[in-house]
C-alpha cells in the first residue's frame, strides 16, 4: 500500500466516526492513521486530504 492510499484510508475511516461516535469506529480510524504515519505521512497530510473543513468530531460520551 502506498502512503497516499494509507492517507485515503485514514480519511475514509474518520467519516463513520463522525456519525456514530462508536469506539469500534474510533479504533478503526486510529489503526488507519497509525498505518499512514508508519508509511511516512504526517497528520497534516491526512488533514489536508479531508474534504473542505469537515465538521469537528463530537466528544465521546463518558
Amino acid at each position: 500500500m502506498s502512503r497516499q492510499d494509507a492517507i485515503t484510508q485514514a480519511v475514509a475511516a474518520a467519516e463513520p466516526l463522525q456519525q456514530t461516535n462508536s469506539v469500534v469506529d474510533l479504533h478503526t480510524m486510529q489503526d488507519a492513521v497509525q498505518h499512514a504515519l508508519n508509511l511516512g505521512a504526517t497528520l497534516q497530510d491526512i488533514a489536508a486530504a479531508r474534504t473542505p473543513h469537515p465538521a469537528p468530531l463530537k466528544p465521546l460520551a463518558a
